[in-house]
Formats: structure tokens, sequence, C-alpha cells
């Protein structure tokens, strides 16, 4: 590395003054405490999420099996079967949509005024 001409000391590539060690530990626990606030978000979300689809999915079952007492014929059997299976493929699309909703809303940066 080649010395400056003025006979000072070379600069350090980086400053690691006091202030700027205090303002780098400021923005590594304001990322830590946003990270918490996030992974909080999203469990509280997913857990109630994944209990309406539970219900849902309960609800389905339950007619379905209803429904399967009226059936007549083999395609009366297999009409209640894939109305089941459709109104399950529904609730478990709309949840996932719901849950990536929530994530991208809760993982957006706040506004600075």
């Amino acid at each position: 590395m080649p010395t400056p001409k003025s006979g000072a000391a070379p600069k350090a590539p980086f400053d690691t003054s006091i202030e700027t060690m205090d303002a780098l530990a400021a923005n590594l626990t304001d990322a830590a405490n946003r990270g918490r606030d996030a992974w909080q978000a999203w469990v509280r979300s997913s857990t109630q999420e994944s209990q309406r689809l539970l219900d849902e999915m309960t609800r389905t079952g339950a007619q379905a099996l209803n429904d399967l007492k009226d059936c007549e014929s083999p395609l009366d059997v297999l009409r209640v079967e894939q109305t089941w299976f459709m109104d399950n493929y529904s609730a478990c699309l709309a949840s996932g949509l719901r849950l990536m909703q929530t994530a991208a809303k809760d993982a957006a940066p706040p506004l600075q005024a």
C-alpha cells in the first residue's frame, strides 16, 4: 500500500469511530426487531388461517357425508365426491391467497414521513 507523500498515516478503509459503531448497532437492533415482529405476525396469522381452513374442511366433510346418505346411484356418489373435492380445493386456494396477502402486507417496509 503506497504511503501518502505528506508523511501522514494512511486512512483506514472504513471509519471505526464510536458514532459509526453506535449507528451500526442501532440499525442491527432495528432490523432484528422488525424481523421478530414480522415473524410473530406470520405465526399469528398462519395459526388463525389454519384454524379457519380446518373449520371449512370440517364443514364441507360433514356436508358431503350428509349428502352421501341421499345418493341413489354411483353417479350421485361421484357428484358428491367431486363437489366435496372442489369445495376443499377452493378453500385451500383461498386460504393460501389470504396467507400470502397477509405476509406481503406485514413484510412491506414502513413508510417514512
